[in-house]
């Protein structure tokens, strides 16, 4: 369970969201609304630990994630508006470095059907500097599908997807909470229609 309780955080020392609090449990999802500058990254980022609460707490398994650090970190995926591709890299190659970054390995197959998922096995050897930005964001995205991790929080995981893009994440996400872990995104679309997240409104 991710748990919060009074939380504040914004950046530069300007609050921008303050006194939240919510809990999802396994299975759950959270989905971020509001406008730009409302908050929802600076929240997203502060839940993943890369930024540091004004106020309040975060709290993993019902543990304090600053004294939890270690296993949050491995509970934990984030995948922000910034891809964090190398543009020399392929495809296949990116995502390897990413799913090693995290602290994890996936078998050169998994790796494939990842890339598979997402529309992209005609594209793997390519050079990712060659590839459109909706490409690029599937690349980031075909972590969903190698990763074991429980928690996955994702800011704008719909941002330059088409149509076939949004079906592919939407039935990762469905699968994901169907096994047990948790999400909590921010999106200006409705997702996981099935599933039906709770909804969380930032006022700007």
């Amino acid at each position: 369970m991710l748990s919060v309780s009074a939380l504040a955080c914004g950046r530069r020392g300007q609050w921008l969201v303050q006194d939240i609090g919510f809990e999802v449990a396994a299975g759950g999802a959270l989905q971020l609304e509001g406008v730009n500058g409302s908050g929802k990254t600076t929240l997203l980022r502060t839940l993943a630990g890369l930024s540091t609460p004004l106020h309040g707490r975060i709290a993993w398994q019902g543990t304090d994630i600053r004294q939890c650090r270690d296993e949050f970190r491995q509970a934990l995926l984030y995948i922000g508006h910034d891809n964090g591709l190398e543009p020399e890299l392929t495809a296949i190659e990116n995502l390897k470095v990413m799913i090693a970054l995290g602290g994890e390995v996936a078998e050169q197959s998994k790796l494939f059907s990842a890339l598979h998922a997402l529309g992209l096995e005609d594209q793997w050897q390519r050079a990712t500097k060659a590839l459109s930005q909706g490409q690029k964001r599937r690349i980031a995205l075909a972590r969903l599908w190698c990763t074991r991790k429980p928690l996955w929080l994702l800011d704008e995981p719909l941002a330059a997807l088409d149509r076939p893009g949004r079906q592919s994440l939407e039935l990762r996400m469905t699968a994901h909470l169907s096994n047990g872990g948790l999400i909590v995104l921010s999106t200006h679309q409705s997702v996981l229609q099935t599933v039906r997240p709770d909804r969380l409104l930032l006022s700007a």
